[in-house]
């Protein structure tokens, strides 16, 4: 039989203690057990630091404006199909920009997901 013989003070509010009281008993578990396990086999969200999370707005802002670029091309297009007006087609140097706005937020992605 294993022998518990240490303790962790743990600080809460009491809205928190009755959650996790509620979740053991419906576990069938002591509140400490289901501590034990929950932080054995839960999983947690890393936070972010304030450079990371503001590398993610600007990410975000910036694949928000290529998408946004990215569908003005494709309703441009999509008119131009339907409605065969040339003159509304976006230019071949457009759809290059945007493409190119995408491999580096790509990129740019890539990067700060590995680190």
């Amino acid at each position: 039989m294993k022998t518990f013989n240490k303790k962790l003070l743990v600080r809460l509010t009491e809205d928190e203690k009755l959650l996790i009281d509620k979740r053991a008993r419906e576990a069938r578990l002591s509140t400490s057990r289901f501590l034990v396990k929950a932080g054995r086999l839960g999983k947690i969200m890393q936070r972010f630091s304030a450079a990371e999370t503001e590398q993610i707005a600007k990410v975000s802002f910036h694949l928000s404006r290529t998408g946004t670029n990215l569908n003005q091309i494709a309703h441009n297009l999509n008119y131009v199909n339907t409605t065969g007006d040339d003159a509304a087609a976006p230019s071949a140097a457009e759809v290059r920009a945007t493409l190119r706005e995408l491999q580096d937020l790509i990129i740019e992605v890539r990067t700060l997901l590995s680190s």
